[in-house]
């Protein structure tokens, strides 16, 4: 084989190895997997499924064997805990539109109270 060839192929072979690693890192941080001294972990960031809410931004990931990481995977399959963030930040940001509609709800009837009380007070 041409050594440009082989060097393309070794090259590729070196990213797709990196996004490998970099994608099970990134499962077990969303497993709440990470080394304590980057992260602030209390109980109050696990959800109820288990999954851990996105406080662990640039935490490390703790280090395992592949076969703890097989073994890992039977029982927190990688998409799964993906589609379970994915209806977390769902769920957030529908509660925060409920929040905005109820903040603007409320503005716009304590206007209507005091224009209601104003027009009233220039009718009297």
């Amino acid at each position: 084989m041409r050594k440009e060839i082989k060097d393309l192929i070794e090259e590729e072979k070196e990213i797709l190895k990196q996004i490998e690693l970099e994608n099970r890192n990134n499962h077990l941080i969303s497993l709440g997997l990470v080394v304590e001294s980057n992260s602030e972990i209390d109980e109050s960031t696990y959800t109820k499924e288990g999954n851990v809410s996105n406080k662990f931004q640039g935490a490390t990931a703790i280090e395992v064997t592949d076969e703890e990481y097989k073994e890992l995977c039977k029982y927190f399959p990688p998409h799964e805990v993906e589609k379970a963030n994915e209806a977390d930040n769902k769920m957030k940001q529908d509660i925060s539109t409920m929040k905005s509609l109820f903040v603007f709800w409320t503005v716009l009837g304590i206007l209507s109270i005091i224009i209601t009380i104003y027009l009233l007070s220039k009718l009297s």
